[in-house]
């Protein structure tokens, strides 16, 4: 009986220690080659996937208010799977397709062209949330510095802004590329942020800023391959 007993209560515990670790793993995020609420083992990006991102029209707004053609952003993620997913910005620019050249189609500096939006300590940390698992809602946690450099005609530096702050920002499944162009439920980042002025004149660059940008993620790169990626379990 008393062997009956303790037999018992060591299966109620493992049994209770099971249903905790299911749950722990069941909230794991990871990039999904699929939109779909739980991801499939075989169509899970590995640790180290890197995704693509590209605002059209993206805006700093404040002392400068700023306003380019395009940005583009590179992260990685650093796990296969977490809750949150960590991940990294390494990159970070904005101008003209295909590939940015830092400052075209940007305006907003006072003495002339902007020729270059860069981070000062890239990589930025990065990271995917899970915000509410009954309607697949994620969003992007970031934090990072980001300099302005502002020059005249002749490509000489006349002043920098440099703004801070850790953003939120939601994942919708509401974004277009020309990629995908029959596509419309690829991720899309929507960045509406406040940014504090950390370096550079409040006169020219104003104390605080709004950057405002829609970054669709149209690609991901892993181990020789690239595809599609959204935020799953």
């Amino acid at each position: 009986m008393r062997l009956t007993k303790v037999f018992g209560l060591a299966a109620i515990a493992a049994v209770a220690a099971m249903a905790f670790i299911g749950t722990s793993t069941a909230g794991a995020i990871v990039l999904c080659k699929e939109l779909v609420t739980t991801c499939p083992a075989g169509s899970q990006w590995p640790t180290g996937t890197q995704i693509l991102g590209l605002a059209t029209n993206p805006e700093l707004l404040g002392g400068l208010a700023i306003k380019c053609a395009d940005s583009t952003v590179v992260g990685e993620t650093t796990a296969a799977s977490g809750n949150p997913l960590p991940a990294k910005i390494t990159s970070l620019a904005f101008g003209i397709l295909p590939t940015p050249t830092l400052g075209a189609g940007c305006t907003g500096c006072p003495f002339g062209l902007i020729t270059l939006v860069h981070a000062n300590n890239l990589p930025f940390t990065a990271s995917l949330e899970l915000q509410d698992k009954t309607v697949d809602k994620y969003a992007l946690v970031a934090t990072g510095k980001a300099t302005v450099l502002c020059t005249n005609s002749k490509h000489e530096a006349q002043f920098e802004c440099g703004y801070e702050r850790t953003i939120l920002s939601p994942i919708t499944h509401t974004g277009t590329h020309p990629l995908h162009s029959s596509s419309g439920n690829l991720p899309k980042i929507e960045i509406n942020a406040a940014l504090t002025l950390t370096l550079g004149s409040e006169f020219f660059c104003g104390s605080s800023a709004t950057w405002d940008a829609n970054y669709v993620i149209y690609l991901a790169h892993a181990g020789g391959g690239s595809g599609l990626a959204w935020p799953a379990l």
